[in-house]
């Protein structure tokens, strides 16, 4: 019998993308079941949300690394790689670990069309192979992020999480979670269960926080809405912010220093996104007493397996500030050269495009009006009129890709819908040359910003 190799796992994994995105937990319950239900082993904050969701998990992940816990990471999409998905203490899944977990997935996958049910997706599929790798290397927590919506993602196949965590809410994925912002923050609530918590990002829409209130509420679970932070400095190097307003009982203002973090992120929203991390690791703190949660230390303790001794975990405040200054996220407003400056940012939608432009408004005000060169791409059943809306004003040029979905618009598409709103652009076969024009074209403090789709960032950021 062949070794089953990595390149016959990406092989795999390719052969499956083109059926699509199918919400439902019918497929992933009985692939699960047939690989023993070892997701029903780990403990999990589960974080669903339209934007902030993906930096969140990194604050979070770092943060309980830096406590000294074994943390696993599962986001999606992948910027390069698909082993990114899949991390431990920041670490990828290795090539053959993956191509042996795939293979043992997909075992139990021609197993269920045999017995003649559905196929699990390629999302089901690399959910499962997750929920096996971090079970299998025994992670004492698992930071988890939803895909789509929450109550039919199938990440939601786990029973109680410590912490639910609901990032911002605004339109995108209509087709599957609905037209209004409380018919999307009902299926992001999905996500929260019983004997559990739930944080949840303040919304300006009362419906939208009704919803997860009422649903905590319906089923006994602590419902906390989030405090974000004051912003206090910010360059090119990173923000400074303060959480002070956590705690209001402060007896004097010699105790706020404590309380003040640094990010090396440098989007104006990723501060917003700390905070939420902060404030879940105090949450986690309340959760792991209320239920008795211990924890071995495998580092610091000698004994054989049958005299080690457990201590209640708990994340210490050094920790949340270690893992919120350690914390590093590719391609969310990432600075990645200099003169000319060249940004890239995950912004795929109109709330990501709208904090987008907030932030080049922040750094580069001189630049602010038709003066930046733009290097986009998108997927066709994304909102690309109104996101252009919004970065139209700011464009001196724009360079269109053909991002690496089946979904993208063709550069050449997006191009004559550009032209047609009255922009420069020049469509562009490959990610490399619409960097090389790009840069080709920027003076010494020029902006340089490309956006549109995961899908392309990591990739681009290969070529520069």
């Amino acid at each position: 019998m062949n070794e089953f190799t990595y390149k016959d796992a990406i092989d795999y994994i390719d052969s499956i993308k083109p059926f699509g995105s199918k919400p439902g937990l019918e497929r992933i319950a009985e692939l699960m079941k047939r690989l023993g239900n070892v997701q029903d082993t780990l403990q999990y904050v589960h974080v669903a949300g339209t934007n902030g969701k993906g930096s969140f998990a990194e604050y979070m992940s770092s943060i309980l690394t830096a406590a000294g816990y074994k943390t696993g990471l599962y986001i999606s999409p992948s910027l390069v790689k698909i082993n990114e998905r899949f991390l431990i203490n920041n670490e990828p899944i290795s090539d053959g670990d993956f191509a042996r977990l795939t293979e043992i997935v997909k075992e139990k996958a021609d197993e269920m069309e045999r017995d003649g049910l559905e196929r699990p997706t390629e999302y089901e599929t690399t959910n499962a192979i997750a929920f096996l790798y971090f079970a299998e290397q025994k992670c004492d927590f698992v930071v988890l992020e939803t895909g789509m919506g929450g109550r039919l993602d199938s990440t939601n196949i786990i029973k109680n999480p410590l912490l639910s965590v609901i990032m911002t809410i605004s339109y995108d994925h209509m087709k599957y979670l609905g037209n209004t912002l409380p018919e999307i923050a009902t299926e992001k609530a999905g996500i929260i269960k019983k004997d559990s918590a739930v944080l949840f990002y303040p919304n300006k829409d009362r419906l939208v926080k009704d919803v997860f209130i009422a649903k905590a509420k319906r089923l006994g679970t602590a419902c906390y809405e989030a405090i974000l932070p004051q912003a206090l400095t910010r360059d090119l190097n990173g923000q400074t912010f303060s959480m002070a307003r956590l705690f209001p009982n402060m007896k004097n203002s010699a105790d706020a220093k404590q309380f003040e973090f640094h990010t090396k992120f440098l989007g104006l929203y990723e501060i917003n996104n700390a905070a939420m991390a902060i404030e879940a690791a105090l949450i986690l703190n309340s959760e792991m007493r209320r239920k008795g949660i211990t924890h071995i230390d495998e580092e610091n303790n000698d004994s054989d397996d049958s005299e080690k001794t457990s201590e209640p975990a708990h994340i210490s405040f050094d920790a949340i500030h270690k893992g919120i200054e350690n914390a590093d996220w590719p391609c969310r407003f990432e600075l990645v050269k200099k003169h000319p400056y060249f940004l890239i940012d995950a912004a795929h939608n109109v709330e990501g495009v709208k904090a987008l432009t907030e932030s080049i408004k922040a750094y580069f005000p001189y630049l602010c009006r038709h003066g930046i060169t733009f290097i986009t791409g998108v997927l066709k059943d994304k909102e690309y009129e109104k996101m252009f809306a919004e970065i139209l004003p700011f464009a001196k040029k724009f360079y269109t890709v053909t991002p690496d979905s089946p979904r993208a618009l063709s550069a050449e598409e997006l191009a004559k819908y550009l032209k047609a709103s009255g922009a420069k652009v020049e469509a562009c076969d490959t990610y490399k040359t619409a960097a090389d024009k790009a840069l080709a074209g920027g003076g010494y403090d020029d902006v340089i910003v490309a956006f549109g789709s995961l899908y392309f960032a990591g990739k681009l950021k290969e070529v520069l």
